[in-house]
């Protein structure tokens, strides 16, 4: 659920049974005290990411600590469009949903084990006669220790673009924060302090 969001809660009604013919609704079954740690870690993540937003004429911002006080106020139950696809591929069953409000998806693709190889041994052959080539140029001939170098750079680069391909594929997790509800308009910061605490400087020579 948390990958399709956000929705649009305004435009929430009054619940029917006119609404439920045709489709499927699954009633909870995670209770409101198991769920409120993990609405306060959003809710105080949110809040956090406001509060470096509103901060300007600096340019770097470091947060070095952090209080907060969630103060609940009422829970209310409330089903939601969302449409859902089972798909089998290759003995393993995946499931994609789509918010029925935005018409955002989501869902893990299938991988390829195959592909990702291929995909790792050409980025990898690629950038490893890229850097043999550069290296034979600068130094006139190659030796064993350039050639280990220049594979576990190679190495790196393709492991490091490689898994970056799979975790793009792989969209589905649970937030931490729930910044897509927050606006300008619902949000006031009452008190704002700078205190000065030191001066950095750095030299160039």
């Amino acid at each position: 659920m948390d990958s399709v969001e956000p929705f649009d809660y305004k435009s929430l009604t009054s619940f029917q049974y006119e609404y439920l013919p045709g489709y499927l609704a699954n009633r909870y079954d995670v209770t409101e005290e198991a769920c409120e740690p993990r609405a306060a870690e959003r809710a105080t993540n949110s809040a956090a990411q406001v509060m470096r937003n509103s901060v300007s004429s600096y340019s770097t911002v470091e947060e070095t600590g952090r209080h907060m006080n969630v103060h609940r106020q009422k829970t209310e139950y409330a089903l939601m469009p969302v449409y859902t696809l089972h798909t089998s591929w290759n003995g393993q069953n995946f499931l994609f949903a789509m918010n029925g409000q935005t018409q955002k998806m989501t869902g893990d693709l299938p991988v390829s084990k195959g592909r990702a190889a291929a995909w790792f041994s050409g980025i990898m052959a690629g950038f490893l006669a890229i850097f043999l080539f550069i290296s034979w140029l600068a130094s006139d001939g190659l030796t064993s220790t350039t050639v280990t170098i220049s594979a576990l750079i190679s190495l790196v680069i393709a492991g490091t673009t490689v898994g970056a391909m799979i975790a793009g594929m792989k969209p589905v997790k649970q937030s931490t924060q729930a910044g897509h509800y927050v606006s300008e308009a619902n949000t006031h910061i009452r008190v704002r302090q700078d205190v000065y605490t030191h001066t950095t400087e750095t030299r160039v020579r």
